[in-house]
C-alpha cells in the first residue's frame, strides 16, 4: 500500500465518516516505525487534525486489510475524546467493530 493509495481511501472514507472538516495527513509507514502495528493515529480533536500511519506491507491480521486499517484510524478521531485509562479497552473494541462494519457495508452495499 502505497500513500497514494491510502490518499485515495481517504478521498472516500474522510466525507463518509464525517471528518471533511478535519486536516488528515495519511502516510504508509513501515512496521517498524508503527512500533509493530498495522496503523497509529494522533488525533487532536480540539484542532480537527490528525496523522495517520497505515503499515506499507501485509496487515499482521489475516483478519485486516489496509482499507479497514484506515477506517479503524480515522475512527479514532471521533472516539479519542472518549478514551480514559480506564476505558481504553473498550474504546478499542468499539473502533475496531464500528470500524469494520463500515468498510463490510461500503463492499457490500
Amino acid at each position: 500500500m502505497t500513500t497514494r493509495e491510502l490518499l485515495d481511501l481517504l478521498a472516500y472514507w474522510q466525507p463518509a465518516l464525517r471528518l471533511a472538516d478535519w486536516d488528515i495527513e495519511v502516510r504508509a509507514k513501515t512496521r517498524k516505525a508503527l512500533g509493530g502495528d498495522d496503523g497509529e493515529c494522533e488525533a487532536y480533536p480540539d484542532i480537527k487534525e490528525a496523522v495517520i500511519g497505515v503499515v506499507r506491507g501485509l496487515p499482521s491480521s489475516q483478519f485486516a486489510d489496509h482499507e479497514t486499517i484506515l477506517v479503524h484510524e480515522l475512527v479514532h478521531c471521533h472516539l479519542e475524546r472518549l478514551r480514559t485509562s480506564t476505558n481504553e479497552k473498550e474504546v478499542e473494541q468499539a473502533v475496531e467493530d464500528l470500524s469494520k462494519a463500515f468498510v463490510k457495508v461500503r463492499r457490500n452495499g
